[in-house]
């Protein structure tokens, strides 16, 4: 049984029709294909993660560390560590954006600077 699936077909030079094949499997919500920007895998934490001022930032960070402390498995943990991490690279990427606004640019900084402190507390054992 073949682990691949035909999703089209080319013309090669012998005017010959090939197909184009993919690996077979679930579609991957949420995983990056070369950009930082992906869609979110939880509705949930896409909603409690803020990265647009550091006030939000404050907030979410606080409810990360709440839900960090009190998950029980290790995989809850590397979850949460991860959407925290993400937020401060996206941060960091907007930070360095020249095509932002200087203030948005400072904001962005110091939301850098808040998840750097939060991921610090964040310890996975």
């Amino acid at each position: 049984m073949s682990k691949r699936k035909v999703i089209g077909f080319y013309t090669d030079e012998k005017k010959r029709k090939r197909p184009i094949t993919a690996k077979k499997g679930k579609a991957k919500l949420g995983v990056p294909k070369k950009t930082l920007f992906f869609p979110p895998k939880s509705k949930k934490w896409s909603e409690i993660i803020r990265i647009d001022t550091p006030e939000g930032a404050k907030y979410s960070t606080k409810i990360l560390l709440e839900e960090f402390e009190k998950a029980k498995t290790r995989s809850k943990k590397r979850r949460l560590k991860r959407y925290a991490v993400l937020a401060m690279n996206r941060a960091e990427v907007i930070s360095q954006n020249k095509r932002v606004s200087p203030k948005e640019r400072a904001d962005a900084k110091k939301v850098v600077k808040i998840y750097k402190e939060a991921i610090e507390r964040m310890k996975i054992e």
